[in-house]
């Protein structure tokens, strides 16, 4: 079975006609006399008579005999023998009604029904729109239709090669029509442009849509890739699997789409992934977009690539972020040659041990400060290349020569007892107070780490050390003399 909707050009006959009925009410005592008088005297001048007997010549008798020639000429027998028997008078009664008729297609829509076949001129049909008490007398037609052309959606139905229709959309009924008039009601589309789109046959249980150019334009300054013979469009948060058909002389479409987190078509995905990267369509495509693609894919050398691929033509935190977190849990993934641009990227980021050590493994080249082989060294001693790390035990070696120089210099002057007899001097000197200062932080205090490895760091306070050890110096001597 084949659904879907078409736009169809329709002929529509407005028919309008008069449904003349009658109504039967309760008949009155006046009503029912004359009807009594019609059927039982046959003879007019008779029946005159009569009623002047009843009422002599007053206002009543004209009444009467007004009635009995209105009723003379308006009922038949049976409608008098109606009024006797049930007591009954029918009333004429006028109902215009509007039937359209669809011309080609041999279809009636009344009161948002629709029938098969022009049941405007079905006496049956007719006599049976109306309630007990209405009797369907006759119709009349003027001949005259406002026929109009009405375009518009319509669903269908193609089954074992027979075509239904639905002209009423709330209603679930489908009208079987001619498989040829069908195709010629359908608005050409021929000549949309689709060019760049695969053409497919017409295949079972699928939903189509008669193609427009509202679709093509949707489809407009958008990236559309052709993947196993379906085409692919690109959206920030979605894709949508477009497809073209060529039935009937006309183009369809059937499209759906995907959200980026449905691991039902990773797969789609993935070839996804694969014809960017080889296309090299990142400057083209959303970061956010390119994210969310790799995160739904297990392919692991193609996300390493891209990822790669990626921060080696542009900048990018979000993506120097997921490369990270790919390199830690994926190290040891061959075939992704890392540009070192790339690495560049994700080393400005750096945030964990984690982090360094896998960026580390990967190329030990980058410009790595001593803290981070510090760091490195102590994380995995047996992370650090050769070169790193007799560099390493050297500096260390520096360090803590300079270590040992300043414990020196802060114990002599610690143990001068200059820090007392300071406390004697002219303290509006301004050596004085600097050199004061010196003691409570380095002396008093011990305001120095004894773990640092900042060689920078540590050349600083030895040079700022000495500054105040000669001036300590400078001072004992006085207080000595």
């Amino acid at each position: 079975m084949i659904q879907g909707t078409a736009k169809l050009e329709l002929q529509k006959a407005n028919k309008k006609l008069k449904i003349i009925t009658n109504k039967f009410e309760k008949t009155s005592l006046d009503t029912y006399l004359i009807a009594s008088l019609l059927l039982n005297e046959t003879n007019e001048k008779n029946s005159n008579n009569f009623i002047e007997s009843l009422t002599g010549k007053g206002s009543m008798y004209y009444f009467l005999l007004d009635l009995y020639k209105d009723m003379k000429n308006r009922y038949t027998k049976e409608d008098l023998q109606k009024i006797i028997n049930q007591s009954l008078i029918p009333v004429k009664m006028i109902h215009p009604l509007t039937f359209n008729y669809y011309l080609k297609f041999n279809i009636t829509e009344f009161n948002n029904e629709i029938f098969e076949g022009e049941i405007f001129k079905d006496e049956q049909f007719l006599s049976n729109i109306f309630t007990k008490n209405e009797e369907y007398v006759r119709s009349d037609y003027d001949g005259i239709d406002e026929v109009e052309i009405i375009v518009d959606n319509y669903d269908f139905i193609i089954q074992n090669s027979t075509v239904k229709i639905r002209i009423n959309n709330r209603q679930n009924k489908y009208i079987e029509i001619d498989k040829q008039t069908f195709e010629q009601s359908i608005e050409n589309n021929k000549n949309l442009d689709i060019s760049g789109f695969t053409i497919n046959e017409f295949e079972d249980n699928e939903k189509y849509n008669l193609l427009s150019q509202k679709d093509l334009d949707s489809l407009k300054n958008r990236l559309i890739f052709s993947i196993d013979g379906n085409s692919i469009v690109l959206y920030d948060d979605f894709v949508k699997v477009v497809k073209i058909y060529e039935k009937f002389n006309n183009y369809w479409i059937i499209d759906k789409s995907f959200d980026y987190s449905d691991k039902i078509h990773q797969k789609l995905f993935e070839n996804l992934l694969l014809n960017i990267y080889e296309k090299n369509l990142f400057n083209e495509i959303k970061n956010k977009t390119i994210i969310k693609l790799l995160n739904i894919s297990n392919d692991l050398v193609l996300n390493g690539n891209i990822i790669n691929k990626i921060l080696s033509i542009k900048s990018s935190v979000e993506i120097a972020k997921l490369g990270l977190e790919f390199i830690v849990k994926n190290t040891n993934i061959q075939n992704i040659n890392w540009d070192i641009k790339s690495l560049e990227e994700m080393f400005k980021i750096l945030e964990n041990i984690k982090e360094l050590a896998s960026l580390y493994k990967i190329n030990s080249n980058l410009d790595y400060s001593f803290l981070q082989l510090f760091d490195l060294n102590n994380y995995d001693k047996n992370l650090l290349i050769n070169e790193h790390k007799n560099l390493l035990n050297k500096q260390l070696n520096d360090i803590t020569k300079i270590k040992e120089e300043i414990y020196l210099l802060i114990g002599q002057m610690s143990q001068s007892g200059m820090r007392e007899e300071i406390k004697k001097l002219d303290m509006k000197d301004e050596k004085l107070k600097k050199l004061r200062k010196f003691y409570n932080k380095y002396i008093a205090h011990k305001k120095y780490k004894k773990n640092n490895v900042d060689l920078s760091e540590l050349l600083k306070s030895l040079n700022y050390i000495k500054e105040n050890k000669k001036i300590h110096d400078i001072y004992l001597n006085k207080i000595k003399k």
